[in-house]
């Protein structure tokens, strides 16, 4: 329409000549005003074109900003525009400049603007813009969320147009109504339109596009065979590429989610031998993969996934797929560090955008999500490794104190690994390594993930508590791990494996009524409801009143899961038990469960009292004030306005002011004497020297025989260290560097204060020995 008038303004050029100079002039000026102004308006809207084209929906309700080059155009066109409108208010170009300004404004979201000029183009009666303004009117008041107006508006237009036989704003207000309902999630009333408009128009290429919306529709609804039945149909028209690609992609989609492996099989492997797709070859290998895996093929899927991690690296879908993949090696094949190898990887990729795939026309939805389950499941098999590698921790200190050569051997071994790695880093950092050492190194580096990044071997460290201690954390850890397995990583036969290890351990573990109610929901898991009913049976005839026996009552029905259930503090029980131990004499055995319960309960009433108790233990039962005192200022921090601090902190404060350092002297001139079992053995029984008498006789005689360590000679680990550590590297070294050296490794490897989760037991001759009361 607005060229067809820079037409009709050419015929009167003739007659503009004639009228003399000076109206030449004139009409030359609101000539070329008129001209850029259509120009500037035909790029503005082929810029908003183009962009259209990589919207990841075809029926985009919401007008997105546009690009900064199309803003660009359509400020040119509101200044052209205005300026014809102040050169003349009467021409017969006054409707093209406010239709024009109409959807400038419109486009740069201004729609209060859009409209005020759409209403005033509306009163030029003799306009043949009038019907095309209609519809911009209601397309401009249905971004003003005017709804109702704009629909009947809407239909309004769709009434004159199919009479005057305007076949493109036929389909513009057709399509405009689908996305409208669509978007207002009126599904029914909008696959309603797109029947309709299938009927109606003659447009083969925009047909198809309303048959794969018809598609999406019906999948909404869960109208799956119908949905499929739409995409199928797309090939009946003229589809353009990647409405084509994307509807024979749902149609094997729809079929895998019906169980119609074979016929989605089929389907994929179509389009991928079909050279027309190949530009999209990674997202149906992507696809073919996902498909495989479903039908229990687990090696033809992960060929599908390592074709695309490695032959299409780049690929906009390489995130999804490395994802995909790393979920295939934890679920399906058990390989928790291939598997945190993949999900790292899928983390950091960043595949480059394909402008022409179709995949980027309807780009998928779920890519926030994909990424957020990758950091969930990196979480989830850090927790994992964790928790094996402090079993592993755990187990090997029970060696220790069983065997105390294991630990010099193992002290041994970690000195050479951590000299060769220094040795190694030192030579790589100036380029010296050979092939064969950078292996080493590598191996030297390789952590329990696959990173390369430093030395991760820990450095083995001698208990400093008894058996019966080490024994209750490796329990702890273990009720952790089966926790891990049966919630995060969906593998109850592991998650049962724990649990029965736990339970039939000889030491007493604190949170045996959790571990029980773990294993019931085991037994619910597998289908062995009798099995899960007889422990909630138990547990909540055992444990009246607590946490526990609501859980279990409502596995079991007794009580409604939404009822208000009045219960006391479920760490009560456990305070009972551990100070049951207590009066019992078993003090090692409650120290660490009022500990454990202090810990894994901090919002707890008695986690305070918890953390008192184990205190005085330390205070009044071994004589151990600094370990006391560890503890009392752990309560004083997390507790400090509980009645449990107040009674302490006088007292610490004194005992702060006269033990300002505490001396580490177990941080000799020699490294390896440092954790030397005898004298950890020294210092045991220097503690067992100051231990009150038992209620029963034999009670101290069975503890200390359960303490007692083969002592081993400090001059046997002082001796293999010798005697292994004498490398060429370091007879090489002068007397006044390795002196210098063995001072920086003193220093860096002082013993810090004891945790309250770990204390100290063992006391050193050169300790204060200041009393807290």
């Amino acid at each position: 329409m607005i060229k067809r008038k820079l037409i009709n303004l050419l015929l009167v050029v003739l007659i503009t000549v004639i009228s003399g100079c000076g109206a030449w002039d004139n009409f030359t000026t609101y000539f070329n005003v008129y001209y850029n102004a259509t120009d500037h308006f035909d790029k503005a809207l082929e810029e908003v074109e183009k962009e259209k084209k990589k919207e990841k929906e075809l029926f985009q309700f919401r007008q997105k900003p546009v690009t900064n080059l199309a803003k660009q155009s359509f400020d040119k066109v509101i200044e052209k525009c205005s300026n014809i409108l102040q050169f003349s208010n009467e021409s017969s170009f006054v409707d093209d400049a406010l239709y024009m300004i109409g959807v400038a404004y419109y486009y740069k979201q201004n729609y209060s603007r859009a409209l005020r000029k759409f209403r005033e183009l509306e009163a030029i009666p003799e306009s043949d813009l009038l019907l095309k303004n209609k519809l911009w009117i209601a397309k401009t008041e249905l971004q003003l969320r005017n709804y109702d107006l704009g629909l009947e508006i809407l239909e309004e237009v769709k009434i004159e147009v199919k009479e005057q036989e305007e076949e493109e704003l036929v389909n513009e207000t057709y399509l405009f109504q689908i996305t409208l309902l669509s978007f207002r999630e009126n599904y029914l009333r909008a696959i309603d339109i797109c029947n309709e408009f299938l009927e109606y128009s003659d447009s083969d290429e925009e047909k198809a596009k309303v048959a794969f919306q018809l598609g999406i529709l019906n999948y909404g609804l869960n109208k799956y065979e119908e949905a499929a039945k739409a995409f199928l149909n797309v090939k009946n028209y003229s589809p353009e590429y990647e409405v084509e690609f994307l509807s024979k992609k749902e149609y094997a989609a729809i079929q895998t989610e019906l169980g119609n492996y074979d016929d989605a099989l089929k389907s994929l492997e179509d389009m991928k031998f079909d050279d027309k797709f190949l530009v999209n070859i990674d997202v149906l290998e992507l696809e073919l993969g996902k498909l495989h895996q479903l039908r229990g093929e687990f090696n033809l899927a992960e060929d599908s996934f390592l074709e695309i991690d490695t032959v299409y690296a780049e690929s906009e879908i390489i995130k999804e797929a490395r994802y995909s993949y790393a979920m295939l090696l934890e679920n399906d094949f058990r390989d928790y560090d291939s598997s945190m190898f993949y999900y790292q990887k899928a983390n950091r990729s960043r595949g480059k955008t394909n402008n022409n795939s179709a995949n980027n026309l309807f780009k998928d939805e779920k890519q926030e999500e994909i990424t957020n389950n990758i950091k969930d499941r990196i979480k989830v098999l850090d927790n994992y490794f964790k928790l094996g590698d402090q079993i592993r921790r755990y187990e090997r200190q029970l060696q220790y104190i069983d065997d105390p050569t294991i630990f010099v051997q193992d002290s041994i071994d970690y000195h050479f690994e951590k000299t060769r790695y220094d040795s190694l880093q030192s030579r790589s950092r100036r380029g010296r390594l050979s092939d064969t050492e950078k292996q080493e190194l590598r191996e030297l580096t390789q952590s329990t993930t696959g990173t390369t990044k430093a030395f991760t071997k820990i450095r083995p460290a001698f208990p400093t508590v008894s058996k019966d201690t080490v024994n209750i954390w490796l329990n702890q850890t273990r009720y952790d791990l089966g926790n891990a397995f049966i919630v995060d990583l969906n593998y109850p036969d592991s998650a049962f494996y724990y649990y029965d290890l736990v339970l039939n351990e000889d030491s007493v573990f604190a949170f045996t009524p959790n571990v029980e109610l773990a294993l019931a929901s085991y037994y619910s898991l597998i289908g062995d409801q009798q099995a899960a009913n007889d422990i909630y049976n138990s547990l909540y005839s055992q444990f009246q009143g607590s946490e526990i026996a609501l859980q279990a009552g409502k596995r079991l029905g007794l009580i409604s899961s939404d009822a208000e259930v009045a219960t006391k503090d479920t760490t009560e029980v456990f305070y009972v038990e551990a100070e049951n131990k207590y009066l019992l004499g078993n003090l090692e055995t409650a120290l660490h469960e009022f500990y454990a319960l202090a810990e894994r309960n901090p919002d707890s009433y008695f986690a305070p009292k918890a953390l008192y108790t184990a205190g005085w233990i330390w205070e009044v039962d071994y004589k151990n004030f600094d370990s006391a005192a560890v503890v009392y200022d752990t309560l004083v921090a997390r507790y400090a306005t509980s009645e449990y601090a107040k009674k302490v902190k006088r007292k610490l404060i004194g005992y702060k002011r006269e033990n300002t350092k505490i001396v580490d002297s177990l941080a000799t001139n020699n490294e390896a004497s440092k954790v030397a079992p005898a004298e950890t053995k020294n210092q045991t029984e220097k503690v067992q020297e100051n231990k009150p008498v038992a209620p029963k006789n034999d009670l101290k005689k069975r503890l200390n025989e359960e303490r007692a360590i083969d002592e081993l000679p400090e001059k046997v680990i002082l001796d293999s260290l010798e005697t292994e550590t004498k490398n060429d590297a370091l007879k090489q070294k002068s007397k006044k560097a390795r002196r210098l050296e063995l001072m920086r490794e003193e220093k860096e490897t002082k013993i810090p204060a004891p945790k309250p989760e770990q204390v100290d037991t063992a006391k050193t001759d050169s300790t204060k020995k200041t009393s807290l009361k």
